[in-house]
């Protein structure tokens, strides 16, 4: 969550655009409390550069821990045909 509604609008301050060798975009914003960089893209491009998961309880743990699940996860709803985007951020 990027804040508890006191807050003014997140700032879009810079912005890496998406380009087909990278296989996604990236997008820095600004609150009044943090910066954070978030990035979305094809699944393997965005777990490539990750090293932590954030689990449905909201703890973060290490990535390898959870790689196999996730893809499998990722193969399953492939072959129901939906598409897949990776999602991060970094504070």
């Amino acid at each position: 969550q990027l804040g508890t509604g006191n807050e003014k609008t997140p700032e879009k301050t810079g912005e890496v655009p998406y380009d087909f060798i990278r296989k996604r975009l990236s997008v820095a914003i600004k609150t009044d409390s943090e910066q954070i960089l978030i990035t979305k893209g094809a699944f393997d491009q965005v777990t490539a550069i990750c090293t932590r998961v954030r689990t449905a309880t909201a703890i973060t743990e290490p990535l390898a821990d959870h790689q196999d699940s996730l893809q499998q996860l990722y193969t399953h709803y492939g072959e129901q045909g939906l598409r897949c985007l990776g999602v991060c951020y970094k504070p």
